[in-house]
């Protein structure tokens, strides 16, 4: 009878054995698999949203808007200054749209920067990651863009955001 008792003890502590091993195999395997779909940190393909971008860079769209915004005679007669914000989209195409004023100073001012922003040459576009079932793929999408132009007479003025428009 201790024999039977015995021989069964091993058998079974033979087979938890094998269990064990087989589980902490299959364990290995899954982790493996889990890793394969990993994405680095430091990849930019992880972050999952790109903004739009003006052809050039932010200098490029600087050297744009100073080059191209007109400060009306009128505004200058008048010694009317101050700041203009706008608010438009860059469409998934690159064009600009919907081009709005937030906070305006006087008609002439702020249709002079939407006559600019209208003019815009095309965007890179804003592009978004997105999730299918084949992969991961980038798609363009509509982004909200917001300008500020700061239209001045002062030539020693530099106000930090936004950008300085002096008369020509």
């Amino acid at each position: 009878m201790q024999l039977c008792f015995i021989i069964t003890l091993l058998c079974l502590t033979n087979r938890s054995v094998a269990q064990t091993q087989s589980a902490s195999e299959d364990r290995k395997i899954v982790n493996e698999v889990i890793t394969c779909f990993e994405r680095s940190n430091t990849e930019i393909f992880g972050q999952g949203e790109q903004m739009p971008e003006f052809q050039g860079g932010d200098s490029a769209l600087k050297k744009y808007i100073i080059q191209h915004t007109k400060y009306p005679r009128e505004a200058v007669k008048d010694s009317i200054s101050g700041k203009v914000i706008t608010r438009f989209a860059i469409q998934p195409d690159g064009s600009t749209s919907d081009v709005a004023i937030v906070r305006g100073i006087r008609q002439d001012l702020d249709q002079e920067c939407i006559r600019v922003i209208t003019k815009m040459p095309k965007w890179n576009p804003g592009m978004q990651l997105r999730h299918d079932s084949k992969g991961d793929y980038w798609v363009p999408v509509k982004v909200w863009y917001s300008i500020h132009f700061i239209f001045t007479l002062d030539e020693k003025s530099t106000p930090k955001a936004g950008f300085i428009i002096r008369p020509k």
